[in-house]
């Protein structure tokens, strides 16, 4: 399990005994996952201009207009047609290490901001348990 949901498990606890306290923390959690929002917005952005250098790069590699250097630490073994570039891309183990890298951040960021959308209605959610506890006891 990623840190992110670690953070968003340990965050998503009420204790029920202190509602007051609960329904005070909400701004608190809710600036705490802004600002993880706000950084893994960065991160993912990082990870699709590295996704899309090594495209650029590997493709430079298999239509044969890489450096030389390139084709001397890994040869070229067979010419690809342009038919095929997007088979080799997809299968490319730089390529799919890039692109596991933005899937993970674009996971983590989904999951931050499904929990600020329940952060949001937290207090809604306290509110009723207050009502209810008011209902049980005959207040209402």
């Amino acid at each position: 399990m990623s840190n992110i949901l670690t953070d968003i498990k340990a965050d998503s606890i009420i204790n029920a005994n202190q509602l007051d306290d609960e329904s005070l923390k909400i701004t608190h959690l809710q600036a705490k996952w802004i600002a993880i929002l706000h950084e893994l917005n960065g991160r993912q952005r990082q990870a699709q201009n590295a996704l899309n250098k090594v495209v650029k790069d590997r493709t430079l590699y298999y239509t044969g207009k890489a450096s030389d250097e390139a084709y001397q630490s890994e040869p070229l073994i067979h010419k690809v047609l342009k038919t095929d570039l997007a088979t080799f891309l997809e299968s490319d183990d730089a390529v799919i290490q890039a692109k596991d890298e933005l899937y993970t951040i674009t996971r983590d960021l989904q999951a931050c901001e499904l929990f600020l959308k329940d952060l949001s209605q937290r207090s809604f959610n306290i509110r009723n348990a207050i009502e209810y506890r008011k209902f049980m006891a005959g207040e209402v």
